[in-house]
């Protein structure tokens, strides 16, 4: 079985790409959407900032009080509200949020 380490430095890499990805594109393609029914890059990037917080919250209380039941839906006040506050939102607050994310995931799961 993985360490926590092991899992946070995945989640870390995974959080990277994004990162590292979204350096190459021109706001204008950030902010693109391709139609009502799918997500903008920035819309995705403001997803990626915040799920991984809510799912290590999960896991934790799922460790610390076996806990069977857990996860969320797609209408999830903070998933929808991240997602909504996008177009208001500055690509490099964006990009800065997810490094936090991606530090308080390798802070979070040392063994």
């Amino acid at each position: 079985m993985k360490s926590g380490q092991e899992y946070a430095d995945k989640i870390a890499g995974q959080l990277q790409f994004f990162i590292d990805e979204s350096a190459s594109l021109q706001e204008e393609q950030i902010r693109w959407k391709p139609s009502d029914q799918e997500w903008s890059i920035m819309e995705l990037l403001c997803h990626v900032e915040e799920f991984p917080l809510y799912f290590t919250g999960e896991l934790e209380n799922v460790l610390a009080h076996h806990a069977e039941k857990w996860g969320r839906n797609m209408q999830h006040q903070g998933r929808l509200d991240a997602v909504a506050a996008a177009d208001d939102r500055q690509v490099e607050d964006v990009i800065n949020g997810i490094h936090n994310t991606k530090k308080q995931q390798l802070v979070g799961y040392k063994t």
